[in-house]
């Protein structure tokens, strides 16, 4: 199955799960329970957040169903590779109206990578690993993009980078986190403000926990790329 045809069978199951509210409201609750999922210490608020998202559904049983089998598709597209599929699909619903964002397409964004990671590879040749900033991360097209060209030049962007990523709306703060932990990126991603360096909530994924990135990034030094 193409991406193509995985998106239109992403937006057919969505379309299908609660006729009573629109398809922008279960997207954005789809993309808020699998963060949930995904989110190792999970504070009160956010417990609070999703029970009280899922309570608002009759048939829960039939709804969480629904959102596995749009996580399956999900999962699919990130494991054929890396590419800004929550994105994609954001665009189409016109999910992307609030603050005007602009997904990145997937062919400017490895250009865009390919020029911004020269070098790279010596970087990691000699220290181990190098880190990748992205000062607005959008859903993490990007950062994605980072990880198809990572692995063109053979490194191994599970293991040997690790990225930051911000974005002040947090819905794409979120879709950004859900698909790096799905590549399995060592990542920490924030709902903020770049510009005030105001930060309202922080995601490390798994990776970055799992692999010690906090001991890892005090005592290397190290360049950040973009």
């Amino acid at each position: 199955m193409n991406q193509e045809q995985r998106k239109k069978d992403f937006l057919k199951i969505l379309r299908g799960i609660d006729y009573s509210r629109s398809d922008k409201d279960c997207f954005r609750d789809f993309v808020t329970f699998t963060r949930f999922s995904f989110t190792v210490n999970k504070s009160e608020k956010i417990v609070e957040d999703v029970q009280s998202r899922m309570n608002t559904y009759k048939d829960q049983e039939s709804v969480l169903k629904k959102y596995g089998g749009l996580l399956d598709l999900l999962i699919e597209a990130l494991t054929e590779e890396p590419r800004d599929f929550l994105g994609a699909v954001c665009m189409e619903l016109g999910t992307n109206s609030n603050l005007g964002q602009c997904f990145t397409p997937d062919s400017l964004a490895e250009i865009s990578a390919e020029m911004s990671l020269s070098g790279i590879k010596d970087e990691i040749d000699r220290k181990g690993f190098a880190t990748i900033y992205e000062p607005t991360c959008g859903a993490g097209s990007m950062i994605l993009a980072c990880a198809r060209v990572l692995s063109k030049l053979g490194v191994d962007y599970q293991r040997q980078i690790c990225v930051t990523g911000v974005d002040l709306d947090r819905l794409v703060a979120d879709m950004c986190f859900v698909q790096v932990s799905l590549c399995g990126i060592p990542a920490v991603i924030y709902h903020g403000n770049t510009l005030s360096n105001e930060m309202f909530d922080t995601m490390p994924t798994v990776m970055f926990i799992r692999d010690g990135w906090c001991i890892k990034l005090r005592k290397g030094k190290h360049e950040t790329r973009f």
